[in-house]
């Protein structure tokens, strides 16, 4: 929006339009030339919703080259602003900071996990983890608490596990069903 306003005021946009200007500079002549808000404004308004992570908030903004975007309830109705200085502040702490911070903190600390069987490689804020668990429980443990790491943009796993202890097999007994009398019992 406060790009739209200042198209309305850049004097190199008066005059007569050019038989081979591109798109985007015809746009920004319309704009111009733009006597109400509703003829200023972007439009359809480029939304997301509050669930977004960071990382898809900043694709967003680049995709459609906006500075600030409008986070959406479910009804539709604006629950607040997200800005590039807010995503900004997320990416001021280091690469190296937040790999520490996963392998001390989260795998070290919190899950009790050798940090040498976890890999953890962190690129402009994008956490990539590798390596074994026993459990795959553990694995949507270990992404949950890397997410809400203070300067993690986007996560990876690429994180196996020895034992499934999520999926339930039909050949195993649950303990009250061997309790249960079965027909002709």
């Amino acid at each position: 929006m406060g790009t739209d306003l200042i198209l309305k005021e850049d004097r190199s946009l008066e005059g007569d339009a050019h038989l081979f200007q591109r798109r985007r500079s015809r746009i920004e002549r319309q704009k111009h030339a733009a006597g109400t808000a509703g003829a200023l404004m972007t439009s359809p308004p480029v939304t997301i919703r509050p669930s977004a992570t960071i990382g898809q908030a900043v694709r967003l903004m680049t995709e459609h080259g906006v500075k600030r975007l409008p986070v959406t309830g479910l009804d539709g109705r604006v629950v607040g602003i997200v800005s590039r200085a807010d995503l900004l502040k997320v990416f001021l702490r280091s690469d190296a900071e937040i790999a520490r911070t996963v392998r001390q903190d989260v795998v070290r600390r919190t899950l009790w996990i050798d940090p040498l069987t976890i890999g953890v490689v962190v690129r402009s804020g994008v956490v990539t983890l590798e390596g074994r668990v026993e459990r795959r429980s553990l694995i949507a443990v270990l992404i949950g608490l890397v997410r809400y790491i203070d300067g993690v943009v986007d996560l990876e796993n690429r994180v196996s596990f020895d034992m499934d202890d999520v999926a339930r097999s039909a050949d195993l007994p649950l303990p009250w069903t061997a309790l249960t009398p079965g027909p002709g019992r």
